[in-house]
């Protein structure tokens, strides 16, 4: 009796355990959310419009989407900023944006993504969004000179206190943010080379924003670069980036307006430029 008993029992674990797996199997998912940008922290300035890119799937189909937002200071209130009531659907497509709110700045939003699936599962993404107050445009000076390294004229600059150098009577070399690289010892022509004797170091960036730089977007800028000790080729109109070596280092954006090529005699060859830092 008791070898029958056993064989009956060793057939049942496995059918008992083949109908939890089928239990287990059979329970609902809860919905997917996947998001473009995936970064959980984000930052934007004052009135910046932020989009997202948001995918919902659930295999019993989705009956709510919503977004919400939290300042996060530990006293605000959870406001909801957009609902909307879906019929079931297995899949859904929202391209959600927002404008980061002036009551944010210097500040953190929580936003929390839920779906909700016909069963009341749920499942919710949140990102963190950093507000920056609006950033003031930099003030540009203009008219700035720079002529040839072998002419007796001011043949380097100090961007930071915006002041022409004549190197040939300057021995501190970090008086000299820019320079033009001499072609020779004698030659009076300009080299269309900028090098930074004060070991700055420079970004050609001729798609940069001049016209509303600010101190955030030039660090942006200049970090999506390639910085160099020197900028060949320099063109009117070339907009240059220079990361200033200094105790705080700041970056500066240089826009040249004019390159007066006078003639091979002349030491009167020179740049023309303007500055915003």
């Amino acid at each position: 009796m008791f070898k029958y008993l056993a064989r009956f029992l060793v057939l049942l674990i496995p059918a008992i355990s083949i109908q939890s797996s089928c239990n287990r199997n059979d329970e609902p998912a809860s919905p997917l959310i996947f998001m473009n940008p995936e970064e959980l922290q984000l930052f934007a300035d004052v009135g910046e419009v932020i989009s997202f890119d948001i995918t919902s799937t659930s295999e019993a189909g989705l009956a709510l989407f919503k977004v919400e937002s939290k300042l996060d200071d530990g006293q605000s209130f959870t406001i909801v900023d957009y609902e909307e009531a879906l019929s079931g659907v297995g899949n859904y497509n929202k391209l959600y944006e927002m404008q980061a709110p002036q009551s944010a700045a210097g500040q953190s939003l929580i936003l929390t993504f839920t779906a909700t699936d016909v069963n009341g599962l749920q499942t919710a993404t949140l990102r963190r969004l950093w507000v920056t107050a609006t950033a003031a445009l930099l003030v540009e000076t203009t008219g700035h000179v720079m002529y040839n390294t072998n002419s007796q004229n001011a043949n380097a600059y100090n961007i930071e206190l915006g002041l022409p150098i004549i190197s040939q009577f300057s021995t501190d070399s970090m008086e000299k943010d820019i320079q033009d690289y001499p072609l020779d010892t004698t030659t009076t022509i300009l080299s269309r080379t900028w090098i930074s004797p004060a070991g700055g170091m420079f970004v050609k960036f001729n798609s940069f924003d001049y016209a509303n730089a600010t101190d955030s977007s030039l660090v942006q800028a200049f970090g999506a670069g390639i910085p160099l000790p020197q900028v060949d080729n320099l063109q009117e109109l070339d907009i240059v980036l220079l990361q200033l070596e200094d105790s705080i280092p700041q970056i500066a954006v240089i826009q040249i307006t004019s390159i007066n090529n006078i003639d091979t005699t002349t030491n009167m060859d020179s740049y023309i430029f303007s500055i915003k830092k």
